[in-house]
C-alpha cells in the first residue's frame, strides 16, 4: 500500500504537494549467532550507503559529462534533486527511530532485547512526527543535507578545473 497505492492516490489528490510513501520492511536471516549483530549493521548500512553512492555516482557521471558537453540549467537542477534527496534519504534513514536503519544500529550497538526493541518500536511513528517538527531537527538536517551537497558539488567543481 505505501510502495504504490499511496504515492499514486498522493499525486492525484495533491499535485504540487509533498508525496509520501513508505517502504515494505525486508526480511532478513541472520543464522550464525557470532556474527549476528555485525550482520545486521552491515545489511542495515547498505540502504544509507546505496544513497551515498548515487550522489557520488551522478555527482561525477555530471562532472564528467559537464567537461565534455557544457550541461544546461535543467541538468544542473536535476543533479541538485538527485544529490538532495539521496542526502536526505541518507541523513534520514540513519536516525536511531524505529522503523528506519539507524534503529538497527542503536539496537545493535547498546545491546537491546528482541522485545525491548519490539516496544520502542511502537511508538517510532510518533517519534518521528514529533522530531520532524522540531526547528532545532530541522537545522540540524538542513546543515547536514547543506554539508552533504557541498561535498558531492564540490565533486562536481573538481572535475571542471
Amino acid at each position: 500500500i505505501g510502495t504504490l497505492l499511496i504515492p499514486f492516490i498522493m499525486i492525484f489528490a495533491s499535485p504540487g504537494f509533498a508525496i509520501i510513501g513508505w517502504g515494505k520492511p525486508v526480511q532478513i536471516s541472520l543464522p550464525n549467532r557470532e556474527t549476528k549483530k555485525r550482520d545486521d549493521i552491515l545489511i542495515t548500512l547498505a540502504g544509507p550507503l546505496s544513497n551515498l553512492s548515487i550522489a557520488f555516482i551522478c555527482s561525477l557521471t555530471f562532472g564528467l559529462l559537464h567537461r565534455i558537453v557544457p550541461l544546461g540549467e535543467s541538468a544542473l537542477f536535476l543533479l541538485y534533486q538527485i544529490v538532495s534527496l539521496n542526502a536526505v534519504l541518507f541523513l534520514f534513514n540513519l536516525l536511531p527511530v524505529p522503523p528506519l536503519d539507524g534503529s538497527h544500529i542503536l539496537k545493535n550497538m547498546v545491546n537491546m532485547k528482541d522485545e525491548t526493541f519490539l516496544k520502542f518500536s511502537k511508538y517510532g511513528f510518533v517519534i518521528l512526527i514529533i522530531l520532524i517538527n522540531i526547528p532545532n531537527f530541522q537545522n540540524w538536517m538542513g546543515s547536514g543535507i547543506e554539508g552533504l551537497n557541498s561535498i558531492f558539488f564540490g565533486i562536481f567543481s573538481l572535475l571542471q578545473s
